[in-house]
């Protein structure tokens, strides 16, 4: 990998000072890395979030060590008349790995090899892809990467090494006098409740960022004139050259450069050979435009800030021959963008972390090296698990835990289709994207393939109340330890969000009744074997025996680590599916047709009739559960039924249009998760009484969740 570094601190007056909230975070404070490790970043401001508050770490912290602040580095003043604080880089990826060890490059957690992972190792590739700002498909494959970043530095803080007499909290002291020598389980016990390392140094402030995506081929030429001139030296017009269209596979949002092979490599080499400092704004310019790179991606700001973003987008707009797109290398040797810059960047995000181990709370020198023992095997043993047994997908027999998404499921299942317009709509659509944990060791299970006519017999599910709608509609998902598994997936969303979905206006009045008709594609249905005589991983059977059943915080810990439920059966497919709102006589008359038809007394035919307007006061659109607007649009074109004097789409014409059926069948993808059983994990535990006490606290808390969802 090459690093090419600018610090940006230019002799020109500074025009105003960003208004942001301060930092939360706290010098010599401690945090358990364990707790959060692989999705670090749902709690430290690092990439992009979709939320308005103006957090930059959340992490829960200890105090551990007394009077602290005493071995706080006085910061540097700033020179008054610096133009941009921070630092402009661009560094050089010869695969994802190092792309994303280059974004955290100055993240650094003590006896920790891979600190990236601690962010990384949890994201699914389409998370990914959007913090990265680049397609999805470039996650994988054969490409390499140049990361160009600007940052603005708003709050820096780092402690002198801690001396070893350094005094601590009495409930620590306590704390260490208990843990002993060889006992793993006694450490650990401190790790959960002190932490297992602190607060060393950090800077806080705002970035933004872009990765160009190149082929192997350019991306050498690229680097390698870089490494040999510098940029300084590279004229404009050949910089231009190097990141347009051209060159680059993909230009993402201002964020990352994806390039092909042969591009990757003459650009690595341009760079090479005369450096960053030497090459032109022109020429450089050129290495990052669509000549040259495969895919450029969006420029992104650190902390989410749209105002950052929008402005990034319209103000570092690059036009080069026929393309148009925007570029952070467009700041290079722009002051007056720089000046702006600086005071759009606002204390808002966490640039640098440095984490060390608590290792000075201990004064006996036999148990700090026990401890230190104890955490080096534990960051050796997350770091090779997190690879193997760490999963985004559907992966039968793995653990989740409902409650870190409870209420809002939806978002990391395709179970139901929405509205909401993202940035990445050729992304493919997955059935299931929630972080689960490998905890049983040899699993087996069966395959069944859908039905080879595809998509089965109408449904027509009679639902006298809204709730009876979400519950029929979700009729086959099960959590166990609830009744009413639909408040998991949408308890946290608002009725007209929820109406959305379904394609209906919200309406408050009580007197209200609805029924449900859908169609089912099933792709797949999988089913857990027997979990007799399966084995448990062995690391969870560590925490297992660690586990004091008695305290229920600690359970919750071990949710958090481990999971709740554990996945027993999928069916994968899709479902387009519509509802229609009655009048309460219109219902009443339909639910005693259908009563009638399924005795025998009344004829199929006639159920058309009960489809009026007249008994209607709304008829729904047709939605998919996958989300595939293809689908829905053709279905709203040629699912339109004529009665009367209105014309509408409705499933109902499936019921009679064999050849309408057959076209749909076609279309239909296998992007959504359309049945779910989870169980708790009772079977983790030998003994039947920890089994029994731990099933009792995730069911009583899936009552409380329940009822405040």
């Amino acid at each position: 990998m090459v690093r090419t570094h600018t610090v940006l601190l230019l002799a020109v007056a500074l025009c105003g000072a960003a208004t942001t909230l301060d930092s939360e975070l706290g010098l010599g404070k401690a945090i358990n890395i364990f707790m959060r490790y692989g999705y670090l970043s749902i709690c430290m401001r690092v990439v992009p979030r979709n939320d308005t508050e103006g957090w930059v770490f959340r992490e829960p912290t200890v105090s551990v060590f007394r009077e602290v602040e005493q071995y706080a580095v006085a910061p540097t003043p700033r020179h008054a008349k610096t133009l941009f604080d921070g630092d402009f880089h661009m560094e050089f990826c010869d695969n994802l790995k190092q792309l994303l060890q280059a974004y955290f490059r100055d993240f650094t957690f003590e006896r920790l090899e891979r600190p990236w992972r601690a962010f990384t190792a949890g994201w699914p590739t389409d998370i990914m892809a959007r913090n990265l700002g680049i397609n999805s498909s470039f996650i994988n494959g054969d490409h390499c990467y140049v990361l160009v970043r600007v940052s603005r530095f708003r709050e820096t803080a780092k402690l002198s090494d801690l001396p070893g007499n350094i005094a601590v909290e009495d409930v620590v002291y306590d704390a260490i006098q208990e843990a002993a020598i060889g006992d793993t389980a006694s450490i650990a016990d401190f790790i959960r409740k002190y932490g297992s390392h602190y607060i060393a140094s950090y800077i806080t402030g705002n970035s933004l960022y872009q990765v160009f995506v190149f082929s192997r081929g350019v991306y050498s030429r690229i680097k390698e004139r870089v490494k040999s001139r510098g940029i300084s030296d590279i004229p404009v017009a050949e910089m231009n050259n190097f990141f347009s269209p051209l060159f680059a596979e993909h230009v993402g949002a201002v964020k990352v450069f994806v390039f092909s092979r042969t591009a990757y490599s003459m650009i690595k080499e341009r760079l090479k050979s005369k450096g960053v400092a030497d090459i032109t704004a022109k020429e450089l310019e050129g290495y990052f435009s669509p000549w040259h790179a495969k895919h450029i991606g969006q420029i992104k700001v650190a902390s989410g800030n749209k105002t950052v973003e929008n402005w990034a987008t319209k103000r570092l707009r690059v036009h080069y021959y026929i393309f148009s797109y925007p570029s952070l290398l467009k700041l290079h040797g722009e002051p007056s963008l720089l000046r702006s810059l600086d005071t759009l960047l606002g204390n808002e995000a966490l640039l640098q972390l440095e984490l060390k181990t608590l290792s000075p709370a201990f004064k006996d020198v036999k148990k700090k090296k026990w401890f230190e023992e104890v955490i080096d095997n534990y960051l050796k043993l997350w770091e090779s698990n997190i690879e193997e047994d760490l999963g985004y997908s559907l992966n039968i027999g793995n653990a989740i835990d409902v409650f870190a998404n409870y209420g809002d499921l939806s978002q990391v299942t395709q179970v139901i289709s929405a509205d909401y317009e993202g940035e990445y709509g050729s992304d493919p659509i997955v059935p299931f994207s929630e972080k689960n944990i490998k905890v049983f060791k040899n699993v087996t299970s069966t395959e069944i393939k859908g039905d080879a006519d595809g998509i089965t017999n109408i449904e027509l599910l009679i639902c006298e109340t809204f709730e009876d709608l979400l519950d029929s509609y979700f009729q086959h998902f099960k959590i166990e330890g609830t009744d009413k598994p639909w408040k998991a997936f949408m308890g946290d969303w608002i009725h007209d969000e929820i109406m959305r979905t379904f394609g209906i206006e919200y309406d408050p009045k009580p007197d209200c009744c609805f029924v449900l008709i859908k169609l089912t594609k099933v792709h797949k249905t999988v089913q857990l074997g027997n979990l007799e005589g399966v084995a448990v991983k062995d690391y969870v059977m560590r925490a297992i025996d660690e586990l004091n059943m008695t305290d229920t915080a600690e359970v919750r810990r071990f949710m958090k680590s481990y999971g709740t439920h554990y996945i027993d059966s999928y069916v994968t497919g899709n479902v387009i599916y519509q509802v229609f709102k009655y009048k309460r006589r219109g219902f009443d008359m339909l639910r005693s047709y259908i009563a009638m038809r399924n005795a025998g007394r009344a004829n199929n035919a006639n159920l058309r009739f009960y489809f009026s307007s007249y008994f209607l006061k709304q008829v729904g659109d047709i939605r998919v559960a996958s989300g595939n607007k293809t689908i829905e649009t053709w279905a709203r074109l040629n699912l339109r039924d004529v009665q009367y004097l209105y014309s509408r789409p409705s499933l109902l014409r499936l019921n009679y249009n064999s050849v309408l059926v057959n076209k749909l069948n076609n279309l239909m993808d296998q992007g959504a998760l359309i049945g779910l059983n989870l169980k708790t994990l009772r079977p983790l535990f030998k003994d039947r009484r920890k089994a029994d006490s731990y099933a009792e606290v995730v069911e009583n808390d899936l009552q409380l969740w329940e009822v405040n969802a």
